[in-house]
């Protein structure tokens, strides 16, 4: 009776990968990952900065 209009578009874990001239594809799992990784490199060299130059200032 009714047509099921939406398209699936599942793919499998093993098909994701980088390819330069389609682009690179990242799960879900892996941003958050690369995410959090980002904020605390982000967040160790600014303490880093912030504790040579109380180490300068002396």
């Amino acid at each position: 009776m009714y047509e099921n209009t939406r398209k699936h578009y599942r793919v499998a874990q093993k098909e994701i990968s980088a390819n330069p001239q389609r682009g690179i594809y990242i799960t879900k799992q892996q941003q958050e990952k690369l995410l959090l990784i980002g904020i605390i490199i982000t967040m160790a060299s600014f303490l880093t900065s912030i504790i040579t130059a109380l180490k300068l200032s002396k």
